[in-house]
């Protein structure tokens, strides 16, 4: 059963959420320069909270172990950036040895058979 002071305590706890969103918002965003990301980050933040909520010691600064929470998350979305990133450049590198495998479009275009059809087509093209 639920009693007044679990009621009390959790609108208490809410309302400490709710007065330290933006801060943790204003903090993330300046650490990532990603305001979309950065909310993603405290919504995540403050679900990690809610889920600890039984963890927190009143004794200690709530808004200190919120933060350190925040750094967690921020920690692991840039961690996740690195790995994209990482995965981007490597299919970038493989895509630049493809690229130096396959001839150039000059060479298609140099060859004599295709020289007659790309004068045409240029024709058509200007006459349009």
């Amino acid at each position: 059963m639920v009693t007044k002071e679990d009621v009390d305590s959790a609108s208490q706890y809410s309302q400490k959420l709710e007065l330290i969103s933006r801060p943790l918002l204003n903090y993330t965003a300046s650490r990532i320069f990603n305001y979309q990301s950065a909310e993603d980050i405290v919504q995540e933040t403050i679900l990690i909270l809610c889920k600890k909520k039984n963890q927190f010691d009143p004794n200690k600064s709530f808004y200190s172990w919120a933060f350190k929470i925040c750094n967690f998350q921020i920690k692991k979305y840039l961690t996740l950036v690195k790995r994209k990133r990482e995965d981007c450049y490597g299919l970038s590198r493989e895509y630049d040895s493809i690229k130096e495998s396959t001839p150039s479009p000059a060479f298609f275009l140099s060859k004599k058979e295709n020289l007659h059809f790309n004068k045409e087509t240029i024709k058509t093209l200007k006459n349009k």
